[in-house]
């Protein structure tokens, strides 16, 4: 188990996060790391200055991608948390986003593609912006081989893959037991 402070007090993993901070700027996707080390790099629902652009967008999903870092085998898992987003007046009679967690939410490796070039009056900008988790995955990706760091797969994945695995295996046999029967070759 990695300790926070070995995080958190890694000189490659901080030059990292601060890359990614640099290719994420001037874009709707943030990045921040918690006290435990966990860098989350998601859409930034406080910045208001966005909100036209995802409400025309119509974005309906907010996507978050955790990065855990294992600077003693110089690895990251990147897990995707998807969360319905819904948007609300709120007092100020400004539509704004809230991320919610319901039973849509999901975990693990998400594959969306979404780009938009939107004309925003309001905002007196044209923005040609990727809302996909492919596109922000690619970027992600790309800073840590840039680092040096091997991406390993989510605990999520890995027991899908595993109970997959099974799940075929079961129903392999199912398949070998109903020719058995059915040549008579188990019965009688």
């Amino acid at each position: 188990m990695t300790s926070a402070a070995s995080v958190l007090y890694d000189p490659v993993v901080q030059q990292t996060v601060a890359a990614l901070r640099v290719r994420f700027q001037g874009s709707p996707w943030t990045v921040v790391q918690d006290e435990q080390g966990v860098v989350r790099v998601a859409i930034d629902l406080a910045d208001t200055s966005w909100w036209e652009v995802l409400q025309r967008q119509g974005l309906s999903t907010s996507f978050t991608f955790e990065l855990r870092f294992r600077p003693d085998r110089r690895s990251c898992t990147i897990t995707d948390v998807e969360r319905t987003l819904v948007w609300s007046v709120g007092f100020d009679g400004r539509t704004r986003p809230q991320a919610v967690v319901d039973r849509k939410s999901s975990r693990g490796r998400t594959i969306t593609f979404r780009r938009t070039v939107v004309d925003t009056p309001l905002e007196g900008r044209v923005v040609d912006v990727s809302f996909g988790s492919e596109d922000v995955r690619k970027v992600v990706r790309e800073v840590l081989t840039d680092y040096g760091w091997r991406e390993t797969m989510p605990i999520e994945m890995k027991i899908g893959i595993g109970a997959g695995i099974i799940g075929v295996a079961v129903a392999a046999g199912a398949v070998v037991v109903a020719a058995l029967v059915g040549t008579g070759a188990l019965g009688s």
